[in-house]
Protein backbone atom coordinates (compact mmCIF):
# COMPACT_ATOMS: atom_id res chain seq x y z
CA UNK A 1 0.00 0.00 0.00
CA UNK A 2 1.30 3.35 -0.94
CA UNK A 3 1.62 5.82 1.80
CA UNK A 4 -0.94 8.23 0.04
CA UNK A 5 -3.68 5.67 0.20
CA UNK A 6 -2.40 5.22 3.74
CA UNK A 7 -2.58 8.46 4.83
CA UNK A 8 -6.25 8.98 3.06
CA UNK A 9 -7.44 5.88 4.97
CA UNK A 10 -6.13 6.65 8.27
CA UNK A 11 -7.61 10.72 7.57
CA UNK A 12 -11.29 9.18 6.87
CA UNK A 13 -11.46 6.85 9.62
CA UNK A 14 -9.97 9.29 12.14
CA UNK A 15 -11.98 12.15 10.85
CA UNK A 16 -15.29 10.10 10.85
CA UNK A 17 -14.48 8.79 14.83
CA UNK A 18 -13.58 12.55 15.66
CA UNK A 19 -17.08 13.41 13.84
CA UNK A 20 -18.96 11.26 15.72
CA UNK A 21 -17.44 11.80 19.04
CA UNK A 22 -18.54 15.65 18.87
CA UNK A 23 -21.71 14.26 18.25
CA UNK A 24 -21.62 12.75 21.37
CA UNK A 25 -20.07 15.34 23.63
CA UNK A 26 -22.52 17.64 22.10
CA UNK A 27 -25.63 15.25 23.32
CA UNK A 28 -23.94 15.30 26.58
CA UNK A 29 -23.53 18.87 27.19
CA UNK A 30 -27.38 19.10 25.89
CA UNK A 31 -28.65 16.38 28.58
CA UNK A 32 -26.73 18.81 31.33
CA UNK A 33 -28.14 21.44 30.15
CA UNK A 34 -31.70 19.81 30.50
CA UNK A 35 -31.06 18.97 34.43
CA UNK A 36 -31.04 22.45 35.70
CA UNK A 37 -27.69 22.14 36.97
CA UNK A 38 -24.90 25.42 36.81
CA UNK A 39 -23.66 26.58 33.16
CA UNK A 40 -19.92 25.73 32.99
CA UNK A 41 -20.21 22.32 32.56
CA UNK A 42 -22.69 21.98 29.88
CA UNK A 43 -21.37 25.20 28.32
CA UNK A 44 -17.53 23.47 28.24
CA UNK A 45 -18.71 20.02 27.74
CA UNK A 46 -20.62 21.84 24.36
CA UNK A 47 -17.44 23.47 22.95
CA UNK A 48 -15.47 20.89 23.52
CA UNK A 49 -17.81 18.79 21.66
CA UNK A 50 -18.52 21.34 18.95
CA UNK A 51 -14.53 21.67 18.44
CA UNK A 52 -14.46 18.04 17.70
CA UNK A 53 -16.67 18.11 15.82
CA UNK A 54 -15.41 20.74 13.56
CA UNK A 55 -11.80 19.08 13.62
CA UNK A 56 -13.41 15.57 12.56
CA UNK A 57 -14.67 17.78 9.66
CA UNK A 58 -11.85 19.15 8.68
CA UNK A 59 -9.74 16.04 8.64
CA UNK A 60 -12.37 14.15 6.11
CA UNK A 61 -11.78 16.68 4.05
CA UNK A 62 -7.91 16.39 3.95
CA UNK A 63 -8.85 12.55 3.34
CA UNK A 64 -10.99 13.79 0.09
CA UNK A 65 -8.58 15.94 -1.18
CA UNK A 66 -5.98 12.77 -0.48
CA UNK A 67 -8.78 10.60 -2.49
CA UNK A 68 -8.82 12.72 -5.52
CA UNK A 69 -5.40 13.30 -5.74
CA UNK A 70 -5.17 9.20 -5.86
CA UNK A 71 -7.87 9.37 -8.22
CA UNK A 72 -5.78 11.65 -10.44
CA UNK A 73 -2.89 9.54 -10.05
CA UNK A 74 -3.91 6.49 -11.82
CA UNK A 75 -6.18 8.35 -14.43
CA UNK A 76 -2.50 9.24 -15.02
CA UNK A 77 -0.88 6.20 -14.78
CA UNK A 78 -3.68 4.55 -16.94
CA UNK A 79 -3.49 7.33 -19.82
CA UNK A 80 0.45 6.44 -19.74
CA UNK A 81 -0.04 2.70 -19.94
CA UNK A 82 -2.46 3.35 -22.36
CA UNK A 83 -0.20 5.56 -24.74
CA UNK A 84 2.40 3.21 -24.57
CA UNK A 85 0.62 0.06 -25.78
CA UNK A 86 -1.04 2.33 -28.98
CA UNK A 87 2.95 2.63 -29.78
CA UNK A 88 3.85 -0.44 -29.63
CA UNK A 89 1.15 -1.75 -31.74
CA UNK A 90 2.07 0.77 -34.00
CA UNK A 91 5.53 -0.15 -33.96
CA UNK A 92 4.47 -3.82 -34.59
CA UNK A 93 2.87 -2.95 -38.15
Amino acid sequence: MSSKRTSWYLHSIGGLLLTGAGVSLIGEAVLLKGQEGDWLPWFSLGTLGLIVFNSGLAVVAKAAVLLAELRQKNRHERHRKRKQQQAARQRGR
